[in-house]
């Protein structure tokens, strides 16, 4: 199989799709079609018994195989859960750029177009994480990570008008039925990220790169022996970044930052694209992982 694989246009909405390559995406893409058909048993079966979704990144996980005061018992509750309130009430369409496969994780960078009502639509510029695990079955995605901004979608929602106000009291009523206090609460913690401080920290990385400063680079990171994955078949770190860098130019393209992390969509001056995901210290807004998923 192969390690790395770029396909231009998988699962876009209202074009020709492309033919999956390789299986992990070709698995992967059953999310999305199982989503538009609102078929809930197949999408929950795609998920591993130990799984995380983190949707969008910087609420509180839902969190399946583990015992729960909810359901009184170990299981996929909390995924059900999940589905019953953010998926069954809408109509939600994936329009892909680009997919990346590297390993076990496939990295998708897209928008999310959700129909909320007939009069409200929002859409969701996005990068999803898939962590896949081997099980006796087949893969399975172990880590869900949805990297999406709360409070663009938020405002863009209210902007609707008084169109939004059945939406978001629907909304309101379904997250205190089937998450709680506590789960409402935890969706909202989505509000708080790094935020502009922690953006710059990764776009002066970037410039740093770009302009071959060392100490730019290494100040970006807390530390010297931060794991920089995706540039070659070892872990770098921040001290040999630059004298190991397959590329000159690292361009931006779009950029989200949800919790702590913060990701781009990039381009290189070799050809590659992709996205670039950079973990940060909450309190430091210093990047404590950085990986880079690129393909040409």
């Amino acid at each position: 199989m192969s390690e790395e694989v770029l396909l231009e246009g998988t699962e876009q909405s209202n074009t020709t799709q492309s033919a999956p390559v390789n299986p992990l995406i070709d698995f992967v893409n059953q999310s999305p079609a199982s989503v538009g058909i609102h078929d809930k048993a197949t999408w929950m079966s795609l998920f591993d018994q130990y799984h995380i979704v983190e949707d969008p990144v910087g609420s509180s996980a839902h969190v399946g195989g583990l015992y729960t005061s909810k359901d009184g018992a170990r299981g996929d509750g909390a995924l059900s859960r999940f589905w019953d309130t953010f998926i069954a009430p809408n109509k939600i369409a994936f329009d892909v750029q680009q997919d990346i496969v590297k390993g076990r994780h496939v990295v998708r960078d897209l928008n999310i177009n959700i129909q909320m009502s007939d009069k409200v639509n929002v859409t969701v510029p996005m990068h999803l994480l898939y962590e896949m695990r081997n099980t006796d079955n087949g893969p399975r995605i172990a880590r869900l990570a949805a990297h999406w901004e709360f409070m663009p979608m938020i405002m863009q929602l209210m902007g609707k008008g008084l169109a939004c106000l059945p939406v978001v009291m629907n909304l309101t009523v379904r997250m205190f039925a089937y998450q709680g206090l506590g789960g409402t609460l935890g969706f909202s913690s989505a509000a708080f990220n790094v935020g502009k401080k922690g953006q710059k920290t990764v776009e002066k990385l970037v410039e740093g790169l770009n302009d071959r400063s060392l100490s730019e680079v290494v100040r970006s990171f807390a530390h010297d022996e931060v794991a920089v994955e995706g540039l070659s078949n070892e872990t770098l770190y921040p001290s040999i970044l630059l004298e190991n860098m397959p590329f000159t130019t690292l361009i931006v393209h779009k950029t989200i930052i949800s919790g702590d992390t913060v990701t781009f969509s990039v381009s290189t001056d070799t050809g590659e694209k992709g996205v670039m995901l950079a973990e940060l210290n909450g309190k430091t807004k210093k990047i404590n992982a950085l990986r880079f998923y690129l393909a040409e």
